[in-house]
C-alpha cells in the first residue's frame, strides 16, 4: 500500500512517516488513524444484548404494576351439618372487588350471614374484579332429619286387682337408646321389648320411661288394688285370688227434652249419657252413637226406643217412649 505526499506528490510506502524524496511529514485521514473496529465486536454484541434485556424487564415490571390484581375471597359456614330446624352461621371477606354476590344477591365484601335451610343446599360467592377478572368459591351446608321421639306401647293384664294377686306388665319400644320403669324393677336399663310379673300391696302408677336421639317419652299405667279380703274359700298360698268382675255400664240418661208427649211432626230432641261402655246403640233406626250425646226426631206416631250399652262388664239397656198425638199427616216433609 502507497501513499501521495501531500507536498511533492510522489508514491512513498504507506508505512513511511516522511516523505524519502522531500522530507515532508505524511499526515493521514482519521479513518486510517482509528484501530480496526473489528476488535472491539464482541464488547460490542455484549453491550448491546444487557440493554434489550434491561428493556424487557422494565417493560415486563411496567406491565404487571400497571395491570389490576386479582379479587381474592375467604369464605366459610360454620356448621357444615346441621339437624333441620338449626342454624349454621356463613362468614365471608374479599378484596380486589367491584362486585359480590352469595346466590346471586348483592352482599358487600365483609359480612356474615345466619341460614337454617330446609333441605341441604351449596352456598356460592362469586367476585367480579376490575378488568374483568373473577372468583367464587362454594360452601356446602348439609341438613338431615331430626330423630323421631321413641314410641312406646305399655299394657298390663289387669287394672284391677286383689291385694295379693300379681299381674303381667308388657312394653314395646323403638327409638330408645334406654328405658326403665318406676317403681324400678332392678338397676340398669330395661329393653325394648319386655315383660315383668308385679305384685303391688296398693295402688300403684307405673311409668314407663324410653329416651333416645329424638327425644323423651312417657307413658303411665295405673293399677287399683283392692285392699278387701277375697271370696269365702279362698286360702292364702293355694293359688291366685280370684279377679273382680269389671262393672258394668251405667246408663245414667236416656230421655226427651221437657216432655214425653208432642204433636205430629214436632221436633223432639232425644239425649242419653252413658259410662263404661265401649258399645253404645239405638233401636230402631237410629244405630250406633257415642256414649254421649243427642238426636233431632220428627214422628208421626207413637214410638219406643230402646238404648243398649256394652262393655267388658256385661250390657245394659233402657227403653223411652215418645208419645205422639193421633193426627192426619202422612209426611213431615223437608
Amino acid at each position: 500500500m502507497t501513499v501521495a505526499c501531500q507536498k511533492c506528490t510522489r508514491e512513498i510506502p504507506g508505512d513511511q512517516r516522511f516523505c524519502k524524496y522531500c522530507g515532508s511529514l505524511i499526515t493521514r485521514d482519521a479513518p486510517d488513524m482509528l484501530p480496526p473496529p473489528q476488535r472491539h465486536n464482541g464488547r460490542l454484541a455484549v453491550v448491546l444484548c444487557v440493554s434489550v434485556l434491561c428493556v424487557a424487564a422494565v417493560g415486563i415490571l411496567v406491565i404487571k404494576l400497571t395491570q389490576p390484581p386479582n379479587p381474592a375471597l375467604a369464605f366459610s359456614a360454620s356448621e357444615l351439618q346441621i339437624v333441620r330446624g338449626q342454624q349454621s352461621i356463613l362468614r365471608w371477606y374479599a378484596t380486589n372487588t367491584n362486585s359480590l354476590r352469595l346466590n346471586g344477591e348483592l352482599v358487600p365484601n365483609s359480612g356474615s350471614r345466619s341460614v337454617s335451610p330446609a333441605g341441604t343446599i351449596t352456598y356460592r360467592l362469586v367476585a367480579s374484579g376490575p378488568g374483568g377478572k373473577s372468583d367464587s368459591k362454594e360452601v356446602t351446608v348439609q341438613v338431615i332429619e331430626p330423630a323421631a321421639d321413641p314410641i312406646i306401647q305399655f299394657t298390663g293384664d289387669h287394672d284391677h286387682i286383689i291385694r295379693g294377686q300379681s299381674l303381667t306388665l308388657r312394653w314395646s319400644v323403638t327409638g330408645a337408646t334406654r328405658v326403665g320403669l318406676d317403681p324400678s324393677l332392678g338397676p340398669g336399663s330395661l329393653a325394648a321389648e319386655d315383660k315383668r310379673t308385679v305384685t303391688p300391696e296398693q295402688t300403684t302408677e307405673y311409668t314407663l320411661t324410653a329416651e333416645g336421639p329424638g327425644g323423651k317419652a312417657i307413658s303411665h299405667l295405673k293399677v287399683w288394688v283392692d285392699a278387701r279380703i277375697a271370696s269365702t274359700g279362698s286360702t292364702a298360698g293355694t293359688g291366685p285370688l280370684p279377679l273382680p268382675l269389671p262393672a258394668k255400664p251405667t246408663i245414667d240418661a236416656f230421655e226427651t227434652a221437657l216432655t214425653d208427649s208432642f204433636r205430629q211432626c214436632d221436633v223432639v230432641v232425644l239425649r242419653w249419657t252413658v259410662r263404661a261402655a265401649s258399645a253404645v246403640s239405638i233401636q230402631p233406626e237410629i244405630g250406633s252413637v257415642s256414649p254421649v250425646g243427642s238426636k233431632l226426631l220428627r214422628l208421626l206416631q207413637t214410638t219406643r226406643y230402646v238404648l243398649k250399652a256394652e262393655g267388658p262388664g256385661g250390657s245394659v239397656s233402657k227403653p223411652v217412649t215418645i208419645y205422639i198425638a193421633p193426627g192426619n199427616r202422612s209426611s213431615c216433609g223437608q
